[in-house]
């Protein structure tokens, strides 16, 4: 079970979500045959976020908030919250997702849980974005990069940059979000098929 999980987690992290809703849903059974309900919750917000990737959106994130309901809000709250208001944003329901983060981010941050405060902070840049709110969202998302440069989290560092790159691009700021995303893209010497880095490589193409 610790196997399966390890690789629904690897695969979620990469947003690599192909192929992988069996290995989830063996990941509920096995730990509801087992009693552990806690792991029957994620197991439930990561499937969910595999429906949410296949187009199955709406019941995707029932699932997740299903999967939320199992357990009491700990050290895992954070990372399931960033997983449902990521459902959110595909779903564009940026009313949703402010209400969810401006609870999860204040309860990071008096319990230090530091995990996905990069992410968090990037994801409310996104909705904001959905609302217009164009220089609030840039502070969320510098919030984003300023989070994970000082934790020396590579990867969330990358994908709040090329947020950040993408807004500066439509606000003419290319030069500046050329040279910011090429910094961060550029300390990386594998994993170029990945998603975020796909990602940043087609937006650096684009800018230069």
């Amino acid at each position: 079970m610790d196997l399966n999980a390890s690789l629904v987690l690897r695969c979620h992290f990469l947003r690599d979500y192909h192929g992988i809703r069996k290995p989830a849903q063996l990941l509920v059974d096995m730990s509801r045959a087992a009693g552990r309900v806690y792991m029957v919750g994620i197991g439930l917000v990561r499937l969910g976020r595999v429906q949410v990737a296949e187009g199955e959106i709406d019941a995707g994130i029932a699932t997740i908030l299903e999967g939320m309901s199992n357990f009491q809000p700990d050290v895992s709250y954070e990372y399931c919250a960033s997983v449902l208001a990521d459902a959110y944003l595909v779903a564009r329901r940026p009313r949703e997702g402010l209400t969810l983060l401006a609870e999860v981010i204040p309860m990071a941050a008096e319990h230090h849980q530091r995990l996905c405060e990069s992410e968090l902070y990037r994801l409310q840049g996104e909705f904001l974005l959905l609302k217009g709110d164009r220089a609030v969202a840039e502070d969320a998302m510098r919030r984003a990069v300023a989070s994970a440069r000082e934790l020396e989290a590579r990867s969330w560092e990358l994908r709040a940059t090329t947020s950040l790159a993408r807004l500066l691009r439509d606000t003419n700021r290319r030069d500046e979000a050329r040279t910011m995303l090429a910094e961060i893209y550029n300390w990386f010497t594998e994993g170029f098929d990945t998603a975020d880095l796909k990602d940043a490589k087609a937006l650096l193409e684009e800018l230069n």
